[in-house]
């Protein structure tokens, strides 16, 4: 067997973590390459990848029997004509990025809140800047749009808060006891006219690409606040910069955009009551660990010829 571990400057492996895999599998070759650089050979030879590669790469990799995404976006791998053996298995690093992620949501629904970003650029000028009235988390109607794995971690750390929060989700869960109320995601529009906070959670496909367009963004409460920490392109950018103008919503704190980067000359970078993170939501000192735990177990069960849990679904697009 050969396993070829895709590097990237945000997904590194120690030597000692390499040698762990090939403990677990005795005999096997394990590779470690730039993934911007993969070598003919080596993805010739891959039965199983971890890693981000190019998918414009894949057709190479004419042995791949399994696709292990260090990231947890998909949308570029969900293309079935990218793999020679279409019974491939994909999966992702899902749950590994769940607890920074909605830490990075909370912490943007707090900054803008109390108007931060204004005073620290006050502070940068030096002027005693009163930006006026801060709003208030606590008892705030929050709406949660895609209520999976990083939304439900949301919805958690918003218990201390006694917010009143109320998850969409496409497919039918049960509701856990520390939200409001689940809802399909045809009531999305309903919810978001009493949102205080909207929080987008959302993977992105066919069906949610520019969810977030004009018209819904008229929905919005006057003087609320956008979050999103799930994809770019699931928002119209020129529709929020003109509802921002509107107040519908009044704050964004955007860790994704489309495109991505923005433009330096674009007006969202010079909005006020807008901060944009440049798509850092999921790092944190122990995302790299639990990557790397997931990927050891999904492993141990290939190995073993069990499920592997989190497999993409090709149709659903995740």
């Amino acid at each position: 067997m050969t396993i070829l571990i895709a590097h990237d400057p945000h997904f590194t492996l120690t030597p000692a973590r390499l040698m762990e895999i090939g403990r677990a599998v005795p005999g096997a070759e394990v590779l470690y390459e730039d993934c911007a650089r993969l070598s003919p050979g080596s993805l010739a030879r891959a039965d199983v990848i971890f890693g981000a590669p190019e998918p414009a790469s894949l057709p190479k990799a004419v042995c791949l029997k399994w696709l292990h995404l260090s990231c947890a976006g998909i949308e570029r791998y969900t293309d079935p004509s990218l793999y020679t053996d279409r019974s491939v298995i994909i999966t992702r690093s899902r749950g590994v990025c769940n607890v920074p992620m909605a830490e990075h949501a909370l912490s943007l629904m707090l900054a803008l809140g109390r108007g931060l970003p204004e005073y620290i650029a006050a502070q940068h000028e030096g002027i005693w800047n009163d930006r006026g009235d801060a709003l208030e988390l606590c008892g705030a109607n929050v709406c949660i749009a895609g209520y999976g794995a990083v939304g439900d971690a949301l919805g958690r750390l918003l218990v201390p808060f006694s917010c009143r929060v109320t998850g969409i989700s496409r497919f039918p869960r049960p509701k856990p006891d520390y939200i409001d109320a689940l809802l399909p995601s045809p009531a999305l529009d309903s919810v978001l006219r009493d949102a205080d906070y909207v929080a987008c959670t959302l993977p992105l496909t066919p069906e949610t690409k520019g969810l977030f367009g004009r018209e819904r963004f008229s929905l919005f409460k006057r003087g609320s606040v956008f979050i999103n920490v799930g994809r770019g392109a699931l928002v119209d950018t020129d529709a929020l910069t003109e509802a921002l103008a509107l107040g519908r919503p009044a704050f964004a704190g955007l860790d994704v955009a489309d495109p991505e980067p923005l433009p330096p000359e674009h007006p969202l970078w010079r909005t006020e009551g807008v901060v944009i993170t440049p798509h850092v939501s999921g790092r944190s000192v122990h995302t790299s660990a639990r990557r790397f735990a997931l990927f050891m177990d999904l492993l141990a069960r290939y190995l073993e010829g069990r499920r592997l849990p989190g497999e993409v679904d090709f149709g659903k697009g995740y």
